[in-house]
């Protein structure tokens, strides 16, 4: 259906009326000519409309005499009369190419600059340094160096735990995480290690002594920097500040991001069943007193099959009083259980539909998600016939965080 609208639009279609006294006669000749005629439609017994291509209408006049048949073109549609119109309208086409080529162009260039996350840190000792670096609004993309970019910024600012440089489009982003203010009695010196389990694709080292490297794959928990020791100062290839260093060590810092894989599963059986609620309901309510608990009803509700909620209130003795009595309420619904019949296709869908809202569920949000896999896998026959679907999510993300370094004594 859509190939086929394709190709009416770019061959062309036109709209005709035709007049005469034997219309039957005509469509039967433009049947036996292969003349294909759409959307046909009579008004009156001398007068039709209908739709066909450019290259039938011009067959369609070659079957018929001009004195016997009225051949009208009242709409024309497609492809061609839009070039034809185009080029009419030459310096329309050379206005809309000029302007996909300034388009094209300009989007080569940083336009904006936003930053985001930012705590205590002020946003104009941000901005200044990013420009102190050569950075500004109408550089070329190309000149850009994200990686360094993360490096210097997370380098000059101390303060900064986590920071990720991204272009989209003309916009430039800077997103920064802030380290928490420090506690006194905190761990002077931290580990950098691995908050999920992944696979590095870009490790950048700060300050610490680097056990991993990117293309390692790490396990939760696993320490990827650790802190070092310095004796009123640092070792030698280390620099570092603060009381971390008079303290002995000095706290590991880096910028890891990582493959992170989610998985779920969902399984749906070709035949089931569904719990739909009739709309019919009672509440009975337990009344509270002392350590019994005293129905004012039937259990269940009277129904045959049901489903309860419940919640606590207090009723007042009288209205305005602050004395009352505790009471549970419970509502019962009616329920049906409906059969459901599905086909082998119905329930992978369905199962696919579960499995991958899990998936996406499990992700934090404003992480990037890069690839989805499914796997799917059917299982038993006749009623017990399920299909049974594993989805994977895969995304990268920043999985360094600090932990208090086993290294101190």
């Amino acid at each position: 259906m859509i190939l086929d609208r394709i190709r009416a639009y770019l061959s062309g279609s036109v709209v005709l009326k035709v007049r005469g006294t034997d219309l039957e006669k005509l469509l039967n000749a433009a049947g036996r000519a292969g003349v294909v005629l759409k959307s046909v439609k009579r008004h009156g017994r001398y007068l039709l409309t209908a739709r066909t291509s450019a290259v039938d209408c011009r067959r369609l006049r070659g079957l018929v005499s001009p004195t016997q048949y009225k051949i009208e073109v009242i709409g024309k549609h497609g492809f061609p009369l839009l070039i034809h119109r185009i080029r009419r309208r030459r310096m329309l086409l050379v206005g809309l190419v000029a302007s996909i080529a300034l388009i094209y162009y300009m989007s080569s260039f940083v336009w904006f600059v936003r930053i985001a996350g930012l705590s205590t840190l002020s946003e104009d000792s941000i901005r200044q340094y990013v420009a102190s670096q050569g950075i500004r609004t109408g550089m070329r993309r190309s000149e850009l160096d994200l990686e360094e970019l993360e490096r210097d910024l997370a380098i000059e600012f101390p303060r900064i735990s986590w920071v990720s440089v991204r272009l989209r489009g003309t916009l430039l982003s800077i997103e920064i995480a802030e380290k928490l203010a420090p506690d006194e009695n905190a761990p002077k010196a931290f580990d950098v290690v691995a908050g999920k389990s992944g696979l590095i694709v870009k490790f950048i080292p700060l300050a610490g002594r680097p056990l991993v490297r990117e293309g390692d794959t790490v396990e939760a928990g696993q320490v990827l920097v650790e802190a070092v020791r310095g004796v009123d100062g640092v070792d030698e290839d280390f620099s570092g500040s603060g009381s971390a260093a008079k303290a002995g060590f000095v706290s590991a810092r880096a910028v890891v991001e990582a493959r992170v894989w989610y998985q779920e599963s969902a399984q749906v059986s070709l035949k089931d069943q569904e719990i739909v609620r009739t709309g019919r309901q009672k509440t009975v309510r337990y009344l509270h007193l002392l350590a019994w608990r005293i129905p004012l009803g039937r259990l269940g509700g009277g129904f045959e099959q049901y489903e309860c909620e419940e919640r606590d209130e207090v009723v007042p003795l009288w209205p305005g009083s602050r004395i009352g009595l505790s009471m549970t309420v419970k509502t019962c619904h009616e329920v049906v259980a409906y059969p459901i019949v599905r086909t082998a296709e119905q329930a992978r869908s369905e199962a696919l539909r579960l499995a991958r809202a899990r998936a996406l569920a499990a992700v934090p949000e404003a992480v990037e998600v890069v690839e989805e896999m499914a796997k799917v896998s059917e299982s038993g026959e006749g009623e017990h016939a399920r299909v049974q679907v594993e989805y994977i999510v895969e995304t990268i993300e920043e999985i360094g965080v600090e932990q208090p370094t086993r290294a101190a004594p």
